[in-house]
């Protein structure tokens, strides 16, 4: 195996996973802001969203009959890692930095990641399907593509 690294400070040597990189820690300062969770609180919320992010399809979704490619699927195949939960998403969320002394407590504050994760859910899908229409525009803008 030869191993081959990205050079330091050089973002465009990995444009399309550091551009990713980047989506994804404004999605997240979007939904913290400038609340200081626990570090337990702040990396259950890193683990869901990395379980988001990792069940987004990699490909166009044509029609419901066809299965669609994930990036979870490369370590475990069909596997369901999300819970689906209706919230409201008009609440605020917040990151609780004291843990739950109760069943309620903790019930509440389950449902406060809940509401954490669909509003960082919808921070980073606006802004990677933004992404996603971009490199389609440079894709199509060159001299040559117009035939």
């Amino acid at each position: 195996i030869k191993w081959s690294f990205v050079t330091a400070f050089a973002p465009w040597k990995g444009g399309v996973y550091e551009r990713f990189v980047g989506l994804t820690k404004n999605a997240i300062r979007r939904t913290i802001g400038r609340r200081l969770p626990d570090r337990k609180t702040f990396q259950t919320f890193i683990t869901e969203t990395e379980a988001v992010i990792n069940q987004r399809p990699m490909t166009f979704i044509e029609s419901d009959s066809l299965e669609v490619l994930r990036p979870a699927d490369f370590l475990r195949p069909r596997a369901n890692f999300l819970t689906e939960v209706e919230v409201d998403k008009n609440e605020e969320c917040m990151c609780s930095p004291s843990p739950p002394s109760s069943t309620e407590a903790l019930v509440l504050q389950w449902d406060q990641t809940q509401r954490c994760l669909q509003k960082f859910w919808t921070a980073w899908q606006h802004e990677y399907l933004h992404l996603l229409r971009e490199r389609e525009q440079h894709r199509h803008s060159g001299p040559y593509a117009q035939t």
